[in-house]
């Protein structure tokens, strides 16, 4: 086949045609039709959305970490009312507070004087402490850094292992040797954040650090307990990739406990009352449960009135009963997953999508529904980048948005899901580079 051009319709007298029968909208809307929507009965031009945070004077205001916003969370503190918006990146959380990002959050880091590095040759490339501070610090294994104020070594490097002193990076990370003396930070830097609003607060994680909490005084802080939640006596769980709420209780998922991970666990706090984790076997109190069997915890969704729970090739439903238990729960599909959380969507009539473990988007009740955007859209996202994708219910044009990775490590493409007035799924892309969606009105 040729190239695809666009087109328009014209009448007799070369004027563009406006009263085409609805019926046939949904004909003429193709799947790779770009930068326009089916609304009202019409087909219009759509309304594009600002990428940047302006100052007064209508400047992009960059994050003061200079790094790409991942994550946004609006928050109405209901006691006086009041608009918050909170901008995370990898290794931030900010206050958007016009016409400044105020800092509420940094990763687990260091700042020394005593920091050097080593180019080792043929053997791993180490970064020192004198000052022996990297595990009081909380740097770990896996981690990914990044080294700023050096006089050589500013950037972006990954740990593969850790003591007091040493920090042992892999072996394709490269640094010059340098002494110390410079004022050196390293910060540890995550992939995703999660966030829910709960009890008048902003609950926070990124599976790097605590369970964190803002109230809008000050700046975030561990939720519970300094040392993490207190979910035994004597035993904290100090960081979670996944978290939810739901029937008034705040649910965590794919825990770090006791310093063990568990990827199938799911807990939550006694009800209404984030402080309280430790079971005591009432009613409405703390607990915990194991979720399936053998893959791991991708994320939550809700579904006619169940909290939807998705691994790795399965999903289930939880339900809350009146005993000691809490929570029931069942199995929907054994082999039927989720390949990212950020792909875990609603729309405004409560119908649950997301990025299956078979690599084609789906709808709760309905199963595959990507197959008209299949083979030219959905099977070309980047497998490696698929923690990537995000996804919102847009309520001005009631579409279904998912930003993903097409063709590219980085997401690059919107993938749209409209319903016409016949019932019709209307697919359509758009052209952005979008990593995170956020909506902010000034008031």
């Amino acid at each position: 086949m040729g190239k695809k051009q666009p087109f328009g319709v014209f009448g007799s007298k070369n004027e563009l045609v406006k009263n085409i029968p609805n019926i046939l909208l949904n004909k003429v809307l193709l799947p790779d039709s770009q930068n326009v929507l089916l609304k009202d009965g019409k087909i219009i031009r759509r309304k594009m959305r600002e990428k940047d945070f302006l100052d007064g004077s209508d400047d992009k205001v960059q994050t003061p970490d200079g790094n790409p916003i991942i994550h946004y969370h609006k928050f109405i503190k209901r006691s006086t009312g009041t608009q918050y918006v909170l901008a995370f990146t990898k290794a931030h959380i900010y206050h958007w507070n016009p016409p400044n990002f105020d800092l509420k959050w940094t990763n687990h880091n260091i700042t020394a004087i005593t920091i050097a590095f080593n180019d080792n040759g043929a053997s791993a490339d180490t970064i020192t402490d004198s000052g022996a501070g990297f595990v009081t610090a909380g740097f770990v294994a896996g981690d990914k850094i990044t080294v700023s104020g050096s006089t050589s070594n500013d950037g972006d490097y990954t740990i593969d292992t850790v003591v007091a002193g040493t920090i042992t990076l892999i072996a394709t990370d490269s640094l010059t040797t340098e002494i110390a003396g410079d004022t050196v930070t390293i910060v540890a830097n995550c992939d995703n954040w999660e966030t829910k609003s709960y009890n008048d607060m902003v609950i926070a994680t990124n599976g790097i650090d605590f369970v964190i909490a803002w109230d809008t005084t000050g700046s975030f802080a561990a939720l519970d307990t300094a040392t993490g939640i207190e979910y035994d006596t004597g035993k904290f769980l100090t960081k979670c990739k996944h978290l939810t709420t739901y029937e008034n209780y705040l649910i965590l998922g794919y825990t770090y406990e006791d310093s063990k991970w568990y990827p199938q666990r799911m807990r939550w706090n006694a009800i209404g009352d984030e402080v309280t984790w430790i079971p005591t076997g009432i009613v409405a109190g703390a607990g915990s449960t194991e979720v399936g069997k053998a893959d791991f915890i991708i994320g939550f969704g809700m579904y006619r009135g169940y909290l939807i729970v998705f691994k790795e090739t399965s999903h289930f439903k939880y339900w809350l009963v009146g005993s000691t238990y809490t929570f029931n729960g069942a199995f929907i599909s054994m082999t039927v997953g989720c390949k990212c959380n950020g792909s875990i969507v609603n729309d405004n009539k409560g119908r649950l999508y997301w990025y299956a473990s078979d690599g084609t988007i789906k709808e709760m009740s309905i199963g595959t529904i990507s197959q008209p955007i299949q083979t030219e859209i959905i099977d070309k996202i980047y497998q490696s980048s698929v923690d990537l994708i995000k996804s919102k219910f847009i309520d001005e044009t009631e579409e279904t948005w998912w930003s993903i990775p097409f063709e590219n490590t980085l997401n690059n493409k919107i993938v749209t899901l409209k319903e016409d007035e016949q019932g019709n799924r209307i697919w359509g892309q758009v052209d952005l580079a979008i990593p995170a969606f956020g909506e902010y009105r000034e008031v």
